[in-house]
């Protein structure tokens, strides 16, 4: 195996990483403190660094240790992902505290595990988020397909009428008025 990888970014921005080799095939990076735009690139790194030496199968990011997480750590944890997928290596989430996990979830992202000790009802929050998210996004893809079908209808009314119109004009008889050059 090689050089062991272990070590810990600075704790200066609010986000500590520690991250660890805990075998050939993969690596392990603690996160704790506030996973936001400003902190996410130190993550970035630190997923860089893990993939560039050693080459891991698989990479776990403990978020047992976050306290927050914005838009911009989701944005962060889909780069990550991203950028292992590149290099043939799956990124797992794992351990995050309820509130992070439920917003995971919501988001879409892969939780490997979700510790529900401390709270039993976790799993049918989760499961009910998950449910009426669906909902939500049934509901729109449906409010957009029949907006879509709505004005898709009244484009042919406009030229089913705009026909009519013509036809009906073209039967007119020529009365005084209208246009008739026979005055």
């Amino acid at each position: 195996m090689d050089e062991p990888l272990s070590f810990r970014t600075p704790g200066d921005s609010g986000l500590t990483i520690t991250v660890t080799r805990t075998s050939v095939q993969e690596t392990r990076l603690a996160v704790a403190g506030e996973l936001d735009r400003t902190t996410g690139g130190q993550l970035i790194d630190a997923v860089d660094r893990a993939l560039a030496t050693g080459r891991p199968r698989t990479i776990r990011v403990d978020l047992a240790g976050l306290t927050i997480i914005d838009a911009g750590g989701l944005r962060t944890l889909g780069y990550a992902r991203a950028r292992c997928a590149a290099a043939a290596c799956e990124l797992w989430l794992r351990d995050a505290p309820p509130a992070v996990l439920r917003l995971l979830s919501l988001a879409g992202q892969w939780v490997e595990t979700a510790s529900t000790d401390h709270d039993p009802g976790l799993a049918r929050k989760l499961a009910d988020d998950r449910r009426l998210m669906a909902i939500h996004l049934d509901n729109a893809a449906a409010l957009q397909t029949s907006a879509r079908e709505a004005a898709s209808r009244a484009h042919e009314m406009r030229r089913h009428n705009a026909a009519l119109r013509a036809r009906i004009a073209a039967r007119r008889p020529h009365e005084p008025g209208h246009g008739s050059s026979a005055e």
